[in-house]
């Protein structure tokens, strides 16, 4: 390997999110704000593991803590997210939690 290459083919390529940027999720949920970031990013570093070279986009929908009207055990409140192929495929959905944790569900062309 030569001196002057500066970067490495083998690094980690974060997910482009779509839908919501850190500050919007922190402008939207106040305190509760950075608790859902790091929950996002959790999903992110899970969908990474889970789909190396596949996971491509991180698609946030909405940016308000929410009730979950799809998942009656989901207790906290919520902000969806949806990890995606990079030509739109559907890997995995989850829920980032006000407590920073998260839940996933795996979708079918995830499996």
């Amino acid at each position: 390997m030569s001196a002057s290459r500066a970067f490495s083919t083998s690094a980690k390529k974060a997910l482009v999110w779509v839908g919501a940027t850190e500050l919007d999720l922190i402008a939207a949920n106040g305190s509760r704000g950075p608790k859902v970031v790091e929950a996002v990013h959790a999903i992110e570093a899970h969908a990474e593991a889970m789909y190396p070279g596949k996971a491509s986009v991180l698609k946030i929908q909405g940016t308000k803590l929410h009730k979950s009207t799809k998942d009656p055990n989901e207790t906290e409140e919520v902000v969806s997210v949806s990890v995606l192929t990079e030509s739109g495929t559907r890997l995995l959905s989850g829920h980032a939690q006000a407590s920073g944790g998260f839940t996933t569900h795996t979708a079918r062309a995830g499996r």
